[in-house]
């Protein structure tokens, strides 16, 4: 018989402490990702918001700005929420609430053509809320996890 096929865990609580663990590491990346790629999102369209209004073709760059600075307080708030030695599940739902809803209202934009923007601009936003909807589908599934076990 292989090494491999004959190997059982002695000891459950010692496997079920280095699942915690590591559910606990997947937990602070999933959100520290989200955290940062938020901010990172939300700094590039509060600084070039004039630039990224061109490049979705149109000249209004205020809904651009407003959206940077909310991606960024959002960041902050994910990055608190996440960083905490023990989340709330409350929290982690609201974080992946957001998500969601951001995927939603994404769609809706792309789906129905709205603000006349340039194919670029609904193919970026396309693409962000395919990320965003990987992010939530990550942390949702990660949560479900945490409280299970």
């Amino acid at each position: 018989m292989s090494r491999s096929a004959s190997w059982r865990p002695t000891n459950s609580c010692c496997c079920k402490s280095v699942v915690f663990s590591w559910m606990a590491k997947l937990r602070f990346d999933l959100t520290t990702f989200n955290s940062v790629s938020s901010g990172a999102t939300g700094l590039l369209l509060a600084i070039a918001s004039g630039s990224i209004a061109t490049l979705f073709g149109t000249d209004q760059a205020q809904p651009f700005l407003e959206v940077g600075i909310f991606l960024v307080l959002f960041s902050i708030i994910v990055f608190i929420i996440g960083n905490n030695n023990l989340p709330r599940p409350g929290s982690v739902r609201i974080i992946i609430m957001a998500d969601t809803l951001w995927v939603v209202v994404s769609l809706v934009i792309v789906l129905f053509q709205l603000f006349d923007l340039s194919v670029v601009g609904y193919i970026v936003i396309s693409a962000v809320a395919s990320w965003v909807a990987v992010m939530a589908y990550l942390q949702f599934n990660g949560l479900k996890q945490a409280t299970n076990n």
